[in-house]
């Protein structure tokens, strides 16, 4: 997971997983 790709969310949908997504706007 590239996390510095999760940064948005619309991004994040396209290149990880929602969990991912999630814990990184949670943070």
């Amino acid at each position: 997971v590239d996390n510095d790709k999760c940064v948005g969310c619309g991004l994040c949908r396209l290149v990880c997983p929602v969990d991912a997504c999630i814990d990184i706007v949670k943070k």
